[in-house]
């Protein structure tokens, strides 16, 4: 009734005031399809005074109501067009509060393309996504949008675009300091790495993440560190560095307290790679052997 009272005086910022309040109280009611109706009631006053901020607002809020219905395209369409009023205005604070909104429900629609193995369109959303977490400026959101885009290339076989996109990864979250997601960036460009052939960068990352690991005290990143290089070093034909990283992760595997149950599939696994890498080095002891004292061996074998 106030708001009604306001708008028949002309009092239109009052009056959009009070409509955004009555719009907000049905939010915290969970009755979205009311708060709709206030929210249209503001853009319609809003239109009526050429309120840009009163526009922009409103559609954020019809944009709010549609993503908690789970309306997905329809909140993407609301907040899209609250953006463009907010920048029309050059209202920065506005712009990052609409921001954050568009950048979950480019996610949703992102990660549910995904799911449905359509890769282009989750790219595009996921491209989306990351222009609206800079302008949020989440770096937290952008580095995932980042790592997501970068799983995706690697799925459909770009692996060199793959590993740009992680490195952006890395980038941030070694800026950010967050330490969980930079071993994530470092395991992740290490097997990116593998896959493209270059054994000496994978050897680098998984190094560096061997190396973060243990100054974190993260065991479980360490022994995944150790059984990549022992692979790595045994593809190079390094046998003696595999057997010792091979050997470092069997003893992170067997001896980890962290878990209340061992993984004694894991461990069984590490005790089979270190016993071919053993093997492997012996054999190779062997060879050499026999090169280095061939006539010694000959006449050894004649003199029986």
């Amino acid at each position: 009734m106030e708001g009604e009272n306001l708008h028949r005086e002309g009092m239109m910022d009052q009056c959009l005031e009070r409509y955004r309040e009555v719009a907000k109280k049905f939010e915290n009611l969970f009755d979205w399809g009311t708060a709709s109706y206030f929210y249209k009631k503001c853009l319609d006053i809003s239109m009526e005074s050429k309120s840009l901020k009163g526009e922009a607002l409103a559609w954020l809020g019809l944009g709010n109501c549609e993503k908690e219905s789970f309306n997905k395209y329809e909140a993407m369409t609301n907040f899209e067009t609250a953006l463009q009023k907010a920048q029309e205005l050059q209202d920065s604070r506005l712009e990052k509060e609409i921001s954050k909104e568009l950048v979950k429900v480019y996610q949703i629609i992102a990660l549910e393309f995904q799911d449905n193995n359509d890769f282009d369109e989750a790219l595009r959303f996921f491209g989306k996504c990351l222009t609206a977490s800079r302008s949020a400026k989440n770096k937290e959101q952008e580095a995932e949008c980042y790592q997501k885009m970068g799983h995706i290339h690697e799925k459909l076989g770009d692996i060199v675009k793959a590993i740009d996109l992680l490195n952006d990864f890395l980038k941030i979250c070694e800026e950010e300091g967050n330490d969980e997601k930079r071993l994530e960036a470092h395991k992740e460009l290490g097997e990116a790495h593998s896959k493209n052939g270059n054994v000496h960068a994978a050897i680098k990352h998984f190094e560096d993440l061997r190396k973060f690991a243990q100054e974190k005290k993260n065991r479980k990143a360490q022994a995944d560190a150790f059984l990549k290089l022992g692979l790595l070093h045994y593809q190079d034909g390094l046998t003696r560095k595999s057997v010792e990283a091979l050997r470092r992760h069997f003893g992170l595997a067997k001896d980890d307290q962290g878990d209340e149950a061992k993984d004694q599939k894991l461990i069984d696994a590490a005790r089979v790679n270190l016993g071919i890498a053993q093997a492997n080095t012996n054999i190779e002891t062997y060879k050499q052997l026999v090169l280095n004292d061939l006539h010694g061996l000959l006449d050894w074998k004649i003199k029986r």
